[in-house]
């Protein structure tokens, strides 16, 4: 069994999320700066 339950190639993942939901998820990017949800309060 693996590690990891779910297997999908990289182009299944861009179709299920958002440019900048891949970008931080997949690609290991950071949020934009001031724009997380524990900013605005």
């Amino acid at each position: 069994m693996s590690k990891y339950p779910i297997q999908k190639s990289n182009a299944k993942w861009e179709e299920q999320l958002t440019k900048e939901q891949y970008r931080i998820l997949r690609e290991k990017g950071t949020e934009r700066p001031y724009r997380g949800i524990l900013y605005a309060f």
